[in-house]
């Protein structure tokens, strides 16, 4: 009975984080859990042909063996097209064409093991899925972290402040997925069967089941994403100025007009303060340059060799630090809010980072 319990922990996480979603989407449509909701479904049918497997070990079940490689093929790439989703701006029907695709190669998997189910040439075809399942977790790891660090250094060009529209949650659940990836493709070549009648079975179902309580908890919460960024540049983009026609200006005139605008901007931060306006993003400070933030992104790089955020905060930490010496009777939440932090875990990170 116990081992029931934990053996169908799994599929109940799943599916009460199916119909959570469900609820948040008829609620509110949102693109990401869309393919989060995907993600979740997929994964309640593979833990209840998982449970079916467990419960039934001597029945022949070809048609939920090949539910279950299906579902086993697709889990893990359906979380990377969800991450691509908070972080990949590009239209909806990209990642529509991956989830088909994906969803019929793992379909095409299913229908392999259920052709060759009890041949002699089952074991090799549950060896390739196993390949294959390992591949997809490692990718999706690998992918994953690089996409939200890609999304990250978008965040820090764009935003003095990006703290709050990160996504550091998804990245602590991918490095634990790491952990856990290795652990799902060393049970997987041991095979399901090494569990059956296992009080160890407990083990990876906690682990799972926790894992799992935690991507659909963080995925509900999750306030900002890729599609902010975009709301936020076209409500922009009628209040700044093209870029100059750079093909028709020499090289060292360009140069130069890079120059003029570094020093432009460096008055306007740094004499004027620009910096303690909270939540200052690069469109005010383009706006209040008279330019474009694609152009004045570029002189940053090119003449100071930093983020607008690295820029902003490392200025915001200097006057910090000046004022702690002048007033050391001010609280920090004072000087916090006087340099233009909205937060003070955000001042406190960025003292650490920026003061040394």
């Amino acid at each position: 009975m116990i081992q029931q319990i934990f053996i169908s922990l799994p599929m109940f996480v799943c599916g009460l984080l199916s119909v959570e979603l469900a609820v948040s989407l008829w609620l509110k449509y949102d693109r990401a859990q869309t393919c989060l909701q995907m993600w979740s479904l997929t994964a309640t049918v593979l833990y209840a042909m998982h449970y079916i497997f467990f419960t039934h070990p001597d029945a022949s079940l070809p048609v939920a063996d090949a539910i279950y490689i299906t579902c086993n093929l697709a889990v893990y790439p359906l979380y990377l097209i969800y991450i691509y989703e908070l972080t990949d701006d590009r239209p909806l029907r990209y990642r529509k064409m991956a989830m088909a695709a994906l969803l019929l190669a793992s379909a095409l998997g299913g229908v392999i093991d259920w052709f060759f189910y009890g041949t002699p040439q089952e074991e090799l075809v549950h060896n390739v899925c196993r390949v294959l399942f390992a591949l997809g977790c490692v990718g999706t790891v690998f992918f994953g972290i690089r996409r939200i660090r890609s999304y990250h250094r978008l965040l820090d060009s764009l935003y003095a402040d990006p703290e709050e529209r990160k996504l550091n949650s998804i990245s602590t659940i991918l490095n634990i997925l790491l952990v856990t990836a290795i652990a799902s493709i060393v049970v997987n070549f041991l095979g399901r069967d090494s569990f059956i009648e296992s009080r160890w079975v407990a083990v990876p179902s906690l682990v799972f089941s926790c894992l799992l309580f935690a991507i659909g908890q963080v995925g509900l919460r999750l306030k900002y994403s890729i599609r902010d960024i975009v709301a936020d540049e076209a409500k922009e983009d009628s209040e700044v100025q093209p870029i100059a026609d750079e093909q028709k200006e020499p090289l060292e005139e360009q140069t130069k007009e890079t120059s003029v605008l570094v020093v432009k901007l460096r008055a306007l931060v740094e004499d004027e303060r620009l910096f303690t306006q909270p939540n200052l993003k690069l469109d005010d400070v383009a706006r209040r340059l008279g330019t474009n933030r694609t152009y004045l992104l570029r002189a940053m790089k090119q003449d100071l060799q930093l983020s607008f955020s690295e820029y902003i905060n490392k200025q915001r930490i200097a006057y910090a630090i000046q004022l702690m010496k002048s007033h050391p009777d001010w609280t920090k939440e004072d000087i916090a809010a006087q340099v233009g932090y909205a937060s003070l875990s955000s001042f406190y990170r960025n003292l650490k980072e920026f003061s040394s």
